[in-house]
């Protein structure tokens, strides 16, 4: 991807903030946001979301605080993409390598999973909030009980 059509996939993702729009990924493994249906749309990356929807279960084995965030990371480096799973931009989980495959993306792209929501870092803010308060209201319920 060039440095015009980097910057003009980015223009047009800037957009996504906020989102309400949810998806559920086929395999149930996650749900992601209209941000990521767009990215994926655009540069040919189902791939990479059916990739991070099957090693949920390995996140979720090899530290359970990845249930609360997980940081995704693709990079293009030569003929491979490494794609690494994070607790935070310095806690390397692990990371696997595949052949490079033709598509229309940046040579680096993170993605966040908060809470089982595939998104953009941009599209963060709000569903946080909104998911914190769905996950508060059974605790108030047994508060009540």
């Amino acid at each position: 991807m060039d440095l015009m059509e980097e910057d003009a996939l980015w223009k047009e993702l800037s957009r996504f903030r906020r989102s309400d729009e949810l998806h559920c990924h086929r395999s149930q493994a996650l749900r992601y946001t209209a941000g990521v249906k767009c990215l994926v749309e655009r540069c040919g990356l189902s791939w990479l979301i059916d990739i991070v929807a099957m090693l949920q279960r390995r996140a979720l084995q090899s530290d359970p605080d990845l249930a609360v965030f997980q940081l995704w990371v693709l990079r293009c480096v030569g003929a491979e993409h490494v794609i690494s799973c994070l607790r935070d931009s310095a806690t390397p989980m692990f990371e696997i390598v595949i052949p490079a495959r033709p598509v229309t993306a940046p040579d680096y792209l993170e993605l966040y999973v908060e809470l089982g929501v595939l998104m953009l870092p941009g599209e963060k803010s709000k569903l946080r909030g909104r998911q914190s308060r769905a996950l508060a209201k059974p605790a108030e319920i047994q508060k009540r009980g």
